[in-house]
């Protein structure tokens, strides 16, 4: 049967399977509905050979916002990819860009795989210094993490991308509305930056190509060891004349030392550093 031009009582588009529909007449318009969760990634593919201008868009469930449109080219098919930014349902509507066109078409909807969520609030749980893999798996993909820190610990963060990839790697707080530091990888690189966490809790990492391209992106995050104290009130103690080695981790570490000393006496401080790292 004919396909409603409402969004009131319009069957849902099922998945994987081609729909055919027909606008029988000059500003005809079909409409169905995309029941999608928040995060998946969908292709929606429309041909015709009759609608020179045939047009799909993804709507707001009551029809009324346009989230996504695009308008089948001469050759007569369009592949559009959409990423439902919540769970719901949402509208499906076809129709013809030229008020003055009729005719068939035909529909498909597939979900694109993704290995990690495009939304933040389903980033994948990872552990602390595990190597993560991951690919972009269309334009546009993003991967979201999420990995637990402690307040004031220094971590190591490692970016790394293949020849057919750029990445960016994000870290945001527990939120995701706030940056807390950026990374960019260019195609085949790999790059570390070292961070010190505020606070405690979540880390969400967010991964994404610049350039939009698809690729494969590795990642790691791990917590960097202190032989000293970093700061005063974690200084190492130490003992007059007791030798005391150490080694600068990271481009921001510090070591701190505290010692017991009599007013009027004169010490003698005998520093040494490798040839390569002067201090």
């Amino acid at each position: 049967g004919e396909l409603p031009d409402t969004t009131a009582g319009i069957p849902t588009l099922p998945l994987d399977q081609t729909v055919n529909g027909t606008l029988h007449r000059i500003g005809d318009v079909d409409t169905m509905r995309l029941v999608a969760r928040g995060g998946q990634a969908y292709e929606i593919e429309l041909a015709s050979s009759d609608l020179t201008a045939g047009r799909v868009s993804v709507l707001s469930r009551d029809g009324v916002e346009t989230l996504a449109s695009v308008t089948v080219g001469p050759e007569g098919r369009i592949v559009m990819t959409w990423i439902a930014p919540r769970s719901g349902s949402f509208a499906i509507q076809v129709d013809s860009g030229h008020e003055l066109e009729s005719g068939s078409w035909s529909l498909n909807l597939t979900e694109i795989p993704d290995d990690f969520s495009d939304d933040l609030r389903r980033g994948s749980r990872q552990t602390l210094g595990q190597s993560i893999a991951g690919r972009f798996n269309f334009a546009g993909d993003q991967d979201w993490l999420r990995i637990p820190v402690r307040r004031g610990q220094v971590y190591t963060v490692q970016t790394s991308a293949t020849s057919s990839s750029d990445v960016t790697a994000t870290l945001f707080d527990s939120s995701g509305d706030n940056e807390l530091a950026e990374q960019t990888v260019p195609q085949g690189g790999s790059t570390e930056f070292v961070w010190t966490a505020p606070r405690s809790g979540i880390v969400r990492v967010r991964l994404t190509s610049p350039s939009g391209d698809a690729g494969d992106w590795s990642f790691q995050m791990q917590a960097t060891a202190d032989d000293h104290g970093s700061s005063p009130h974690k200084a190492t103690r130490i003992q007059l004349a007791d030798p005391v080695a150490g080694v600068i981790e990271h481009s921001t570490d510090t070591d701190w030392f505290r010692v017991t000393l009599r007013a009027g006496e004169l010490y003698r401080l005998n520093l040494q550093s490798s040839a390569d790292r002067p201090l």
